[in-house]
C-alpha cells in the first residue's frame, strides 16, 4: 500500500517513481537469492509467466491511478483479487472451496471493494474503474502462477526472491526508453530517495 501511494502521488514522473521502486524490489532480491537456497528449474516457466502479467499489471495499475483516485482505485483492484483467486482457483486447478471458505472470501472482497464507496456511486463508471478491474484481474492472475510457481519451486523463499528479479527491471527500463536521460538523472536526484524506500 504504502509504494502505490507512493506511486500515486507523484504526478510528474509517475513511471520514473515506479520503475526505481521495482528496481529497488530487484536489487533486494538479488542480494538474498545467495543466501536463500536453490530453487527447482520447475519453477521456471512460471517465473517467466508471472514476469509477463506483472508487466501487465503494472501497465493496468499506472493506467488506473491516470484516471481515479487512490482511494477508488486501489480498493477495486485488492478487493476484486481474492474472490477471482477463488474462481481461477477452482475452475482452472479444481481446488474449490467449501461454501463457509468460498463466504469469506466473498465477504472479505466486498469489504474492500466497498471502501471504494467513499465517495458515492459517481466514480464507478470511469476509466479509473475500468483499469481498476482489469488491474484486480492481473492481481488474481499472478497470484494463482506465483501459487503454482512457489509449489513447484520446492523453495518457496527462492522463488519469492527470483520473482523480484525477474520482475523488477521492466519499468524503470520503459521508463528509460521513454524520457530523456537527463530528466530521469535529475528526477533521481531529487526524488529517487523516497521511491528508493
Amino acid at each position: 500500500a504504502s509504494w502505490n501511494a507512493i506511486v500515486k502521488a507523484d504526478r510528474h514522473h509517475r513511471l520514473v517513481s515506479f520503475g526505481i521502486i521495482m528496481a529497488t524490489g530487484t536489487v533486494i532480491g538479488a542480494l538474498v537469492v545467495p543466501f536463500v537456497g536453490p530453487m527447482s528449474m520447475d519453477a521456471v516457466p512460471w517465473l517467466i509467466l508471472s514476469g509477463v502479467i506483472h508487466v501487465f499489471y503494472y501497465f493496468f495499475l499506472l493506467s488506473a491511478y491516470a484516471h481515479g483516485d487512490l482511494s477508488h482505485v486501489y480498493p477495486i483492484a485488492r478487493g476484486l483479487g481474492p474472490t477471482l483467486v477463488a474462481v481461477f482457483s477452482g475452475v482452472l486447478l479444481g481446488e474449490h472451496l467449501k461454501t463457509y471458505e468460498a463466504g469469506g472470501v466473498l465477504l472479505v472482497s466486498l469489504g474492500i471493494m466497498g471502501l471504494a464507496l467513499a465517495k458515492g456511486l459517481s466514480n464507478w463508471g470511469g476509466r479509473g474503474t475500468m483499469f481498476a478491474i482489469v488491474t484486480g484481474f492481473t492481481i488474481a492472475g499472478y497470484t494463482v502462477v506465483d501459487g503454482l510457481g512457489a509449489r513447484a519451486s520446492g523453495n518457496a523463499l527462492a522463488y519469492i526472491a527470483w520473482l523480484n528479479v525477474v520482475e523488477g527491471p521492466w519499468v524503470l527500463a520503459y521508463a528509460l526508453w521513454r524520457s530523456r536521460p537527463t530528466q530521469v538523472m535529475g528526477y533521481l536526484r531529487v526524488e529517487g530517495w523516497r521511491a528508493g524506500l
